[in-house]
């Protein structure tokens, strides 16, 4: 539950989300947070930050009456106090609510998030947890040292321009980039779970596989065009949301990736390897090589360092039987060596058999299920237990 003054509470019905029914709910506004559970006094089952709300207005059109809407980027909720007055209360305390926060901070800094947990520590960067100390939110921070980084002024003032607080098809809000003079933060919104451990959940079909590339080729696509690229992109930064789609996490500085993360160095692209400028190639390579783990659980080089990667990728690749004909003719065509076609934005890479929304919606659990999922994990660096108002979600292998 939010800490601070109650500014608002009483009862009202609310519409689902995901099923369109409607329930009677006890809400609570404290500070710019709008908690709703069944009960007073009990944990809440969601929240609403009104920092990441658009309007908060009247809603004539909403079937049960007297409404209003608070619009979010990625739905519309409605509420049905129990009286007109009472929806003019609430859009008041609401909208001042909203207004008194954005007052409160006009600029932020590293020091406005809580550090929760390291979620992994690479030679780079790191991912962790934070909080908002201002609205108590968590959020999932990629943080570099600017040791060795120089002037990033001007592309900071690009990731904010371009992506934060934008709607990017199939990739993660970016919420805040923040910086001092030891270090420099992407604050993203956290994801409920991560296509590794989807895959490992649920068979892979050519329907499920052609989809999730599909959409993973949407996000990249989107990326590029705005100018962003992973340049060591792999399957680690390919995240599910809870409607079970392809959420990708914010691309952050280009730097010359550690030849000590085994786990991620077949991802790496011919191009990487000659240390050559890092371009959108790079990534739709490493997506080439992200749809053959999808059909087979395993990536197709195994080379640990990176004079043997480079031999391994002048052999053709084999095919297993597990991935249809017609998609090994198109990965041959992009990967193997004596006829790659030049990977960019703008080349078909579109598969068949694509489908939206994907078919892994049945595996991502609902906030009021998560806590439930999570009560036997084992948290290490590379698995993170998300703390939400309603519950606990996995993000693993950030």
């Amino acid at each position: 539950m939010s800490s601070g003054a109650v500014l608002k509470e009483g009862w009202a019905t609310k519409c689902g989300g995901f099923w369109k029914t409607w329930h009677r709910r006890w809400f609570v506004l404290t500070g710019n947070i709008l908690e709703y559970s069944k009960q007073p006094g009990v944990t809440p089952q969601g929240s609403i930050n009104l920092n990441e709300t658009g309007t908060i207005s009247y809603a004539p059109d909403c079937k049960k009456q007297p409404a209003l809407q608070i619009v979010c980027p990625d739905r519309t909720y409605y509420m049905v106090p129990d009286t007109p007055q009472e929806v003019d209360d609430w859009i008041d305390a609401l909208n001042k609510a909203k207004q008194s926060e954005k007052k409160s901070r006009t600029t932020t800094t590293p020091d406005d998030y809580a550090i929760i947990r390291y979620v992994y520590h690479g030679l780079h960067s790191s991912i962790l947890e934070v909080r908002d100390t201002l609205t108590n939110r968590t959020y999932i921070a990629k943080r570099y040292s600017t040791e060795g980084l120089g002037n990033q002024t001007d592309e900071l003032d690009r990731y904010r321009r371009e992506l934060m607080g934008k709607k990017i098809p199939y990739v993660c809000p970016l919420v805040d980039v923040v910086q001092d003079e030891n270090c420099i933060m992407f604050i993203s919104e956290p994801r409920p779970s991560s296509l590794d451990q989807v895959l490992k959940a649920k068979p892979t079909t050519p329907v499920l596989a052609d989809s999730i590339f599909t959409e993973i080729l949407e996000g990249l696509r989107s990326l590029h065009q705005l100018g962003f690229i992973y340049g060591d992109f792999h399957i680690s930064n390919v995240l599910i949301d809870y409607q079970g789609h392809v959420s990708l996490s914010i691309p952050g500085f280009v730097l010359k990736p550690n030849p000590n993360q085994e786990r991620y160095l077949s991802y790496l692209s011919p191009q990487i390897l000659n240390d050559e400028k890092p371009s959108s190639r790079s990534d739709m390579w490493a997506a080439c090589i992200m749809l053959f783990y999808i059909y087979t659980g395993y990536v197709p080089y195994v080379s640990s360092t990176i004079p043997s990667l480079k031999e391994e990728q002048k052999q053709p690749i084999k095919y297993p039987s597990l991935i249809p004909s017609e998609t090994q003719k198109r990965l041959k065509s992009w990967l193997d060596p004596d006829s790659r076609e030049e990977l960019k934005v703008g080349t078909d890479m579109h598969l068949p058999n694509y489908e939206a929304p994907t078919l892994l919606v049945d595996l991502i659990p609902k906030p009021s299920e998560a806590k439930k999922s999570v009560e036997n994990i084992d948290v290490s660096h590379e698995a993170l237990i998300i703390s939400f108002s309603s519950g606990s979600a996995i993000l693993e292998n950030l």
